[in-house]
């Protein structure tokens, strides 16, 4: 890093530097992003898959983690803790289960 005394800046000077600055930011997040596209590639190439199935499957993965509570009787009830509870959560609440009951 440049040893620059920004005090001795006049306010042009400044203001031309944080342009600067602000363009070569903008450069290196756009140089970050291809870098990260090129070993996301990679990594597909190297699991024979492409992104966009490993997208597939990490939209898959990602609703899955947003379940906060699933009946153990039937794992397909799921409820993410948002909204009105679902009327499987409702009937086993009203015979006396607990909420924690069904927590994952």
């Amino acid at each position: 890093m440049s040893n620059v005394n920004i005090d001795a800046l006049s306010v042009e000077q400044l203001e031309a530097l944080a342009k600067d600055a602000q363009a070569k930011i903008k450069q290196k997040q756009a140089q970050g992003l291809k870098d990260a596209y090129l070993q996301f590639k990679q990594i597909a190439k190297e699991h024979g898959s492409t992104i966009e199935e490993i997208l597939k499957v990490g939209k898959k993965a990602q609703k899955e983690s947003n379940v906060a509570y699933r009946d153990p009787a039937n794992p397909k009830n799921v409820w993410a803790g948002r909204g009105r509870k679902p009327v499987w959560l409702e009937e086993a609440l009203a015979k006396g289960k607990k909420l924690e009951d069904f927590a994952v």
